[in-house]
């Protein structure tokens, strides 16, 4: 990730152990990532329930991970930082 944002300059790192806090937001979107995904295996697809949950984990694991360790640290920055549409001009 950049240091500061590029358009108003907000520091991203605000304090030392700041985004241990995006560790809870992270877990909390992969759950229900999860289970969405499950569910849409559950009654899409006639396969095994091993097969599915193995799948469901696979899908959370590999490809959806780095995106939302990104995504988990922007809403907890957003939690605590108020965005200024005009500060940045």
């Amino acid at each position: 990730m950049h240091t500061a944002c590029p358009v108003c300059q907000q520091p991203y790192s605000l304090e030392p152990g700041f985004y241990f806090g995006a560790s809870y937001v992270s877990y909390g979107l992969n759950i229900a990532l999860f289970i969405g995904t499950f569910i849409v295996l559950f009654f899409g697809f006639h396969i095994g329930f091993s097969l599915k949950i193995g799948i469901s984990m696979v899908v959370m694991a590999v490809l959806i991970t780095p995106p939302l360790f990104r995504l988990s640290r922007a809403m907890w920055l957003s939690f605590f930082v108020r965005y200024e549409k005009d500060l940045g001009r």
